[in-house]
């Protein structure tokens, strides 16, 4: 199969050949005709001239046969002469013995119509065949008809020779022609073959070859046109990609999922947090086919209809659920809608622990403001006369009023054990004498519910880097918990051990124990196993959550274990790092 450029060079040698066919045709059509008729009109006046010398001649009164002769000689023709009773009397052609030879047909036929006053010219044809030569016979005035002849042999080589010379010509055209043209197909062909390879190379994506012409004529001009734009073009899709790259890299690193469709609402554009959410690609699908949500599906269809809009979904993701804000815009000339689902999980998630910690708090305010302020208001009813009753208030008066006291002492620490910005200073600490010394310190409480504290193996922990207050915080409330929820009689051990990775510390009470039940939710704020004993005991409910938020702060786990009837036991691990200081 020829390619475009061996088709090109087959149309113009085709274009040649037809056109130089088609010329030297022509001149044989009409070389034919034009050489015939010349030919014939040139013949027709020698024979007309030979005719007139040769009556001028007779009219002198020469002999016939040597007219016929001298003209013939003359003219290069053959005369021939007949008297008035149709004898031939002169003849170029013949001898004076030969003239009595019998006439041919053609020529008696000449003589009889020029006897009828018709002077015949051209070629003549007797019985059906035709003469090749040329004729002139007329009757003079005396009777005698003069009849020339001149043979078309000559002027039929001439037709023969013009003809070869003309095929020969048309061939020595189509050879020069052909030459020209393969001559002219290097600097025609050859630059329209490189513009068609860098062409089909710039249609395939490829933009880095070049024709790099140097010529001066009409295809060195667009052949720079051309390496012009594939640089452009070139400069632009590397811009177009970098921008992309770009652009892919924001969305990558955005923590909010995005998707972008096209005017048919197909997605066309991702990110990752995208497909983290929707568990794999989606390139293709319907915002509806990849997103389960129903709110997101009004608010595209809204957006495709130009009006910007939002919807709140919720989305499962593993064995929770996550609940995202879609803002959803319209792309401009109706080109597709972009999306953005905000994850406001944990938002919503804060708004509801602050609702529940307000009402928490308001409730826990409550009881000793209304115990306080209905005391207060007593005594100044005129309780005050009664100095036991006096008394008796007072004394309640100061035990909610140290109830708040605490309340507020533990809502500031969790306060600081929630701050994100509280500085933690990290320390190498004795973590065996903290816990001493906390378990000391809370000894006389200890004692006074005849609760008695063990302490095992604190001798032996090394120190740990970690931050000595918060520490100290953590034990105290673990210890002071396990001694109110002990009743009388029983004992709490605070314990540790030396672990793989950890400085492991244990708080042990026999108290009643906590239900399994409650046991994933007795780090909550305000939350109480038995709410009544609690408040009887001075709990305010925030002990354990400020524990788990200082744990976090620093590094530790803290762990629960729990039987009813037998006891509890609260675990602290300190991580080490495998570093330990002796």
């Amino acid at each position: 199969m020829l390619g475009p450029m061996g088709g090109l060079r087959a149309n113009l040698v085709g274009a040649v050949v037809s056109i130089t066919a088609a010329f030297v045709i022509t001149l044989l059509l009409i070389e034919d005709p034009l050489v015939e008729s010349r030919v014939e009109a040139s013949l027709t006046r020698a024979l007309d001239a030979a005719v007139t010398q040769a009556s001028t001649e007779l009219s002198a009164g020469r002999n016939p046969d040597d007219v016929a002769d001298s003209v013939g000689a003359n003219r290069g023709l053959r005369l021939s002469i007949f008297d008035a009773q149709g004898r031939r009397v002169g003849d170029s052609g013949l001898n004076g013995d030969g003239l009595s030879q019998a006439i041919s047909t053609p020529l008696g036929e000449l003589v009889a119509h020029a006897r009828h006053g018709v002077r015949v010219t051209g070629r003549w044809t007797a019985t059906g065949q035709e003469s090749d030569s040329m004729h002139l016979a007329t009757e003079l005035p005396s009777g005698v008809v003069v009849v020339a002849q001149s043979s078309l042999a000559t002027s039929n080589a001439i037709r023969s020779t013009l003809h070869e010379l003309l095929l020969l010509g048309g061939a020595f055209a189509l050879l020069a022609g052909l030459l020209i043209l393969f001559a002219l197909s290097r600097s025609v062909v050859g630059p329209a073959r490189a513009l068609t390879e860098v062409a089909n190379a710039l249609a395939q994506g490829d933009l880095e070859l070049r024709t790099r012409s140097r010529r001066a004529d009409e295809f060195g001009v667009l052949g720079r046109a051309m390496d012009t734009m594939a640089g452009r073009l070139d400069r632009e899709l590397h811009s177009l990609a970098a921008e992309r790259a770009r652009l892919e890299t924001v969305l990558n690193a955005m923590s909010e999922a995005v998707l972008v469709t096209d005017a048919r609402a197909r997605i066309v554009l991702t990110n990752a947090a995208l497909l983290e959410l929707v568990g794999g690609e989606c390139l293709g699908l319907t915002p509806m086919e990849a997103v389960r949500s129903a709110e997101l599906h009004q608010a595209v269809r809204k957006a495709r209809r130009g009006v910007r809009a939002e919807a709140e979904i919720t989305l499962p993701a593993g064995d929770e659920r996550l609940t995202f804000v879609a803002h959803v815009a319209p792309l401009p000339d109706d080109a597709g809608v972009v999306a953005v689902l905000h994850d406001v999980t944990r938002a919503r998630l804060a708004d509801r622990v602050r609702r529940d910690f307000v009402a928490n708090a308001s409730h826990e305010f409550r009881t000793p403001l209304t115990a306080i302020r209905g005391f207060a208001e007593t005594l100044a009813e005129g309780a005050l006369d009664d100095r036991a009753t006096a008394e008796r208030f007072l004394a309640t008066i100061i035990k909610h009023t140290l109830r708040l006291s605490r309340l507020v002492d533990d809502m500031l620490a969790l306060s600081r054990a929630e701050a994100p910005d509280e500085d933690m200073v990290f320390e190498p600490v004795d973590v065996g004498a903290l816990a001493r010394d906390v378990a000391l310190g809370l000894e006389a409480q200890a004692h006074a519910g005849e609760v008695e504290i063990q302490l095992r193996g604190l001798d032996d922990l090394p120190r740990v880097s970690t931050n000595a207050r918060a520490l100290d915080e953590i034990l105290v409330n673990l210890v002071d918990n396990a001694i109110k929820y002990t009743p009388s009689g029983g004992r709490v051990v605070v314990s540790g051990r030396v672990g793989k990775d950890a400085v492991h510390v244990a708080v042990e009470d026999t108290g009643r124990g906590i239900p399994e039940a409650h046991l994933g939710r007795i780090f909550e704020r305000f939350y109480r196993v038995d709410e009544g004993r609690s408040r009887d005991i001075g709990g305010t409910g925030l002990g354990l959550s400020i524990v788990r938020h200082l744990a976090a702060r620093i590094g530790a786990e803290v762990e629960v274990t729990s039987r009813i009837g037998v006891g509890t036991t609260f675990s602290l691990s300190l991580p080490t790092d495998g570093a330990l200081t002796p």
